[in-house]
């Protein structure tokens, strides 16, 4: 903050990871049906400027179940790193 240098984002799987970590704290806290519909948002934020990142902000949007959604998450950052 103070040189006001840019870093570079983390690796994919990197970000990934503390996604998927975040999200399964949301389950946690709100349930699996109420963690996924709050979890939407968390991940557009999450993925909004990455390649394919309004696709997957699209597709979690449908998804009710906690862990299709996380499957769907973990998905697109394996296809991403790769």
């Amino acid at each position: 903050l103070e040189t006001g240098e840019r870093l570079a984002p983390p690796p994919a799987t990197e970000m990934g990871a503390i996604l998927i970590e975040h999200l399964e704290g949301l389950y946690t806290l709100y349930g699996s049906e109420q963690g996924a519909r709050v979890a939407r948002k968390h991940i557009g934020w999450t993925v909004r400027e990455l390649p394919g990142g309004e696709a997957l902000r699209c597709a979690v949007n449908r998804i009710d179940a906690a862990a299709a959604q996380c499957a769907a998450v973990n998905d697109y950052f394996e296809r991403l790193a790769a």
